[in-house]
């Protein structure tokens, strides 16, 4: 990960202030801001999801409508063939 010193934050905040303009910078900051917490609840949500189909695989359940029903026609198959014996 990237990482920025005090010193380094305060010259981007002048390159900033001085390429963007003062008038400008706060719209850009907010717009900034905003796409940033975007882009983490995205992040949050893709972690949240990704450890749910771990879990899932790690219990053997199957993650989908259509593995749920493959599921269940395995299951439903294999009784059948233990009961005709």
């Amino acid at each position: 990960m990237i990482e920025f010193s005090w010193g380094h934050i305060l010259v981007i905040a002048l390159v900033a202030l001085i390429v963007i303009g003062p008038k400008e910078l706060p719209t850009v900051l907010r717009t900034t801001g905003q796409w940033m917490g975007k882009i983490r609840r995205m992040a949050v949500d893709f972690q949240g999801q990704f450890q749910e189909a771990m879990r899932e695989a790690e219990n053997g359940r199957p993650q989908t409508a259509f593995g749920r029903y493959q599921h269940r026609r395995q299951r439903n198959s294999a009784l059948r063939s233990e009961r005709d014996r």
